[in-house]
């Protein structure tokens, strides 16, 4: 599980996008020193799937939302 703070993208609605958009599910963290948005990569992902993933991380943090 990796945890990360998206810049200056709303979590929120990044959570979201990614989701309704990509079909790719991740979540917010919450609580103290836990906020973010956390991924859980594990052995049922490929290196293509987290791979995508990063490259539509970075499109967004280019772009915004």
């Amino acid at each position: 599980m990796a945890t990360f703070e998206p810049g200056t993208l709303d979590r929120t609605k990044l959570v979201a996008a990614l989701y309704q958009q990509h079909r790719i599910g991740v979540a917010t963290g919450g609580g103290s020193g836990r906020a973010g948005v956390r991924v859980s990569p594990h052995v049922y992902n490929t290196t293509d799937e987290i791979d995508r993933l990063l490259e539509i991380l970075a499109s967004y943090a280019r772009t915004g939302l």
